[in-house]
């Protein structure tokens, strides 16, 4: 079997950190795996790809909401009536609210006109109007 060629490292990195091909693309065009690649970026410092995605508390509270939103809406969907998991589980996810209210609050005090308190003040109420909505229905 022929030895595989030697690999050009100053062309993977200039790949890799012009952020256009995906790692899998990087590895397949210059026939090097993964880990391989990630090693050598780590090793010699390279410039991340996506400096972005390291967030602070802000960014991290903001997609922690639209998942929290995302469950509620999965959750009403499947909704069947009174049963106590259902209940139980919106409990949760309230009591997951105010954390996340509680966090953002810590980042920075938003104006009372704020879009995204009347979206949290908005959850917080359809949440406890469907608490209620199971209680009222529960034998």
């Amino acid at each position: 079997m022929p030895a595989r060629p030697k690999a050009d490292w100053a062309a993977i990195r200039a790949d890799y950190e012009a952020d256009i091909l995906t790692v899998t693309e990087i590895t397949d065009k210059y026939h090097v795996s993964g880990p391989t690649l990630y090693d050598h970026a780590e090793r010699e410092n390279w410039t991340l790809r996506h400096p972005a995605r390291l967030m602070g508390r802000k960014v991290l509270v903001k997609r922690l909401m639209a998942m929290l939103e995302r469950q509620v809406a999965h959750l009403e969907a499947r909704m069947t009536g009174s049963d106590d998991n259902e209940v139980a589980l919106l409990g949760h996810l309230a009591r997951t609210l105010e954390k996340l209210v509680a966090l953002d609050n810590k980042e920075e005090t938003p104006k009372p006109d704020d879009k995204r308190r009347r979206d949290i003040d908005l959850l917080r109420q359809k949440l406890a109007d469907r608490i209620e909505q199971l209680r009222d229905n529960q034998p």
